[in-house]
């Protein structure tokens, strides 16, 4: 069979779409931080149930004026946030960004956010991939350890 040029973009886009639904994405929220903070997190989980390792290379949004790929690595004896080129999904599997590890800063808050508010978020992959989230804005709850006596 020969493929024209339509028939081609219809079998290009059909793979990528396939290829897109490889990699689902749940639980996404991003921190809600008392008025005037400038920066906050997002949050979410990868399941990446292709064959291939899916690498999350960059993230954009329109509330902040930076968005950067970050996670908690020990440094000196001391738990320090640093900036990563990319966050890797291996090959059928789940990762989770969560507070102390892997996830997604906003630097630069251009308003301060509400609870429940809704915001956009663009995830762009090193296979070329975008994928748009809107996570809602969510109060963690603080930790408390209790103790018994």
């Amino acid at each position: 069979k020969i493929y024209t040029g339509e028939n081609m973009k219809f079998l290009i886009c059909f793979l990528l779409s396939f290829n897109l639904y490889a990699l689902e994405i749940s639980n996404e929220r991003v921190r809600l931080l008392p008025p005037g903070s400038p920066t906050t997190a997002l949050f979410l989980d990868f399941q990446n149930t292709s064959n291939q390792e899916v690498s999350l290379i960059k993230a954009e949004s329109n509330i902040s004026k930076k968005v950067e790929l970050h996670d908690h690595i020990m440094k000196d004896g001391m738990m320090k946030m640093e900036e990563v080129s990319k966050i890797t999904i291996p090959a059928n599997s789940k990762i989770s960004l969560k507070p102390g590890g892997l996830h997604i800063m906003m630097i630069g808050l251009k308003d301060d956010l509400k609870e429940g508010q809704e915001i956009e978020v663009k995830l762009i992959f090193d296979n070329k991939e975008t994928k748009v989230i809107k996570p809602k804005v969510v109060k963690f709850m603080p930790h408390h350890h209790k103790h018994k006596h």
